[in-house]
């Protein structure tokens, strides 16, 4: 991994704080700081780095080119977003890009330091790693600047549109469908392309739901999609993986289907060739999404009970 760190941030008494903490890891672990995306765009074009820190201030839709390029280009790190927890629009970013872990601050530079030097060192992760940027995260930041634009996806042969008017998404474009049914079809494209190609308006609107609600049934779709497709290939673990993701439900307000199909990507699987040696790591994978300590005991328990009637013939494979 590149030992150096590119730093984004506005907020200059942060930054030389991160300056003076920083510096004592020099000369292993080098970093750059800039005060702007201009010139951390111009940073990142000459240079490698491991580590990428952006302040939420920063975010707004000049920088999804910027991690656009960060996706496509040689980066495989991490990327830490901070910000001000005494600043109003922090709260809303935070609530509105749900997919992204915030760093609060202010932090303490000691234990951020030592973070730092354990994840170039050990490889321990402090941030978002790059490859869980995905679209949704692009969706949300445009509806949060309340965006009159067209975003491109595509990947390979398939490609699409996603029309926005104001951050509401009016009308989507596939390689075979529009409306809704466009929107599940370019989520559910994996590591693909997305390049905002100007402000433009549809010519029709197809899509009348808000935003938030929106995003919300159809990320249930094309994870219920991922789900039903195990089930038609007569896979015997898509009753496990269903049992799951109702098991998730019953602890609260946990979105079942994000979690396994996020569990399952960070294992490098997909639903499709999903092994049955894999069922132990996929639970503890998932266990990470739950916080209460009862919750997870008992989610474990019933997890356990479920592979043990499985094996013994109480519960027939695959339902």
């Amino acid at each position: 991994m590149v030992k150096k760190i590119l730093c984004i941030d506005a907020d200059m008494a942060a930054v030389q704080k991160c300056v003076n903490g920083l510096r004592k890891l020099e000369p292993e672990i080098l970093t750059d700081f800039c005060e702007s995306l201009d010139e951390g765009q111009e940073f990142f074009k000459e240079n490698y780095y491991g580590l990428i820190i952006i302040d939420l201030s920063i975010l707004n839709k000049d920088i999804l080119e910027f991690i656009e390029e960060i996706r496509r280009g040689n980066f495989y790190g991490d990327i830490i977003f901070t910000g001000n927890y005494k600043d109003p629009s922090t709260l809303k970013k935070m609530e509105v890009l749900k997919e992204i872990e915030v760093l609060l601050k202010p932090f303490d530079i000691e234990w951020f330091v030592s973070r730092i030097d354990k994840y170039f060192r050990e490889n321990i992760s402090i941030g978002n790693r790059i490859d869980s940027i995905g679209p949704c995260f692009f969706m949300r930041l445009l509806n949060l600047g309340s965006c009159t634009i067209t975003c491109k996806i595509s990947k390979d042969d398939k490609t699409g549109m996603i029309f926005f008017e104001n951050g509401q998404i009016v009308n989507a474009k596939s390689w075979k469908n529009s409306g809704e049914l466009a929107l599940v079809d370019l989520l559910d494209l994996a590591d693909a392309r997305i390049d905002i190609i100007g402000d433009k308006k549809s010519i029709s609107r197809k899509i009348n739901m808000d935003f938030n609600s929106l995003i919300s049934v159809v990320s249930s779709q094309s994870s219920k999609g991922c789900i039903d497709r195990v089930a038609s290939e007569g896979s015997d673990n898509s009753g496990f993986i269903e049992f799951i993701i109702d098991e998730m439900k019953n602890t609260g307000k946990v979105d079942g289907e994000m979690i396994v199909n996020n569990a399952i990507q960070a294992m490098g699987l997909n639903t499709l060739s999903f092994p049955s040696d894999s069922e132990i790591d996929l639970i503890e994978h998932v266990s990470g999404g739950i916080k209460d300590k009862s919750k997870l005991l008992k989610f474990k328990k019933n997890m356990m009970s479920y592979l043990k009637d499985r094996e013994i013939g109480k519960i027939r494979k695959g339902g």
